[in-house]
């Protein structure tokens, strides 16, 4: 899994022609997430420095929409379906 082992082949044309927009993704399996647990078990992620902050779900949108125009500092945010609103941490 992850990313190919070879380019793809594109014509840009299209792209150009069509005004298609392309955006890429990471995708994680498993082992990753596991690893990933294991660390922050561990302690050997420091989290208070890549989370940033904790918020309530409903405010995801306005959170998303902030970190695509570029108008946040924000690293990472924890969402906590639980949490009420205007109460982040």
């Amino acid at each position: 899994m992850g990313l190919p082992d070879d380019p793809a082949t594109l014509d840009l044309s299209l792209l150009a022609f069509k005004e298609i927009t392309i955006r890429g993704s990471l995708v994680y399996d498993e082992q990753d997430f596991a690893s990933a647990l294991a660390h922050l078990a561990a302690g050997s992620i420091a989290c208070d420095k890549i989370i940033t902050a904790v918020a309530p779900l409903a405010e995801a949108p306005s959170l998303i929409s902030d970190l695509q125009a570029g108008t946040t500092e924000q690293v990472k945010v924890l969402l906590a379906p639980g949490q009420p609103a205007n109460s982040r941490n």
